[in-house]
């Protein structure tokens, strides 16, 4: 798994904060960001309910292909709800800081993460 650590200022609000920065297909990673604040969800693209989902890596998934995984998933536990096209969030406003990601197949880890391969996040999947 390639990891990197880095910090960054807000643009929005001033804090300083660190985060991880990864290669989602180095670690065969998908993820999705919370709208309302710093969660992160991950999980592994052979996660068993995703390939009931689907048998593409996440990032090679249409936009039509990303809602069925999106409807898949429960809300964020800590408020609003999971997306592909939601930024990374600033630990301290929630305002975006999607600028330190550097390409779509990278996410960072700018808070909390979610496990979606050992926490209940998923919504009943049936074939």
């Amino acid at each position: 798994m390639s990891t990197t650590r880095h910090s960054e200022t807000c643009p929005h609000c001033g804090s300083y904060f660190t985060y991880e920065r990864h290669h989602a297909g180095f670690s065969n990673q998908g993820f999705m960001y919370c709208s309302d604040d710093e969660t992160i969800l991950l999980w592994d693209t052979y996660n068993p309910i995703y390939q009931k989902l689907t048998d593409k890596h996440p990032w090679m998934l249409s936009v039509d292909e990303q809602r069925k995984v999106e409807e898949a998933i429960k809300p964020c536990p800590y408020g609003g709800n999971f997306a592909f096209a939601n930024p990374p969030l600033c630990p301290s406003c929630h305002e975006s800081v999607a600028f330190i990601v550097p390409d779509p197949i990278y996410y960072v880890v700018t808070g909390r993460k979610l496990d979606g391969d050992t926490e209940s996040v998923w919504h009943e999947v049936v074939n």
